[in-house]
């Protein structure tokens, strides 16, 4: 996980996130300055999640694909400001990796 940055590469078909070495471990906070937390040196990234206003999303959205380096990418719109964000986030993520499924 990466603030303001992320390093993408790509290795063995899989899309390799990982932070800066300068900025890694840190996160700049809004009130309260830049705080040093834990950091994860890489990971595999397995959904992109484009901020937009809550106007540009859909009710009940498709998955669709970003593509990186020849990688498809699962890619979801959602609005970051509605109060749901970080649970839509949540089980987008248990989507992706099997653990929910959507209701046709």
């Amino acid at each position: 996980m990466a603030d303001d940055r992320v390093d993408l590469t790509r290795e063995d078909g899989l899309v390799v996130a990982s932070p800066p070495e300068e900025i890694a471990g840190l996160l700049e906070v809004r009130g309260l300055g830049v705080v040093s937390v834990g950091c994860i040196p890489r990971t595999i990234l397995g959904l992109v999640l484009d901020l937009v206003p809550a106007t540009e999303t859909e009710r009940i959205p498709e998955f669709g694909q970003w593509n990186y380096m020849g990688v498809a990418v699962p890619q979801l719109r959602l609005a970051p400001k509605e109060a749901s964000a970080a649970m839509k986030v949540y089980l987008a993520v248990n989507m992706v990796i099997g653990k929910v499924t959507s209701v046709p």
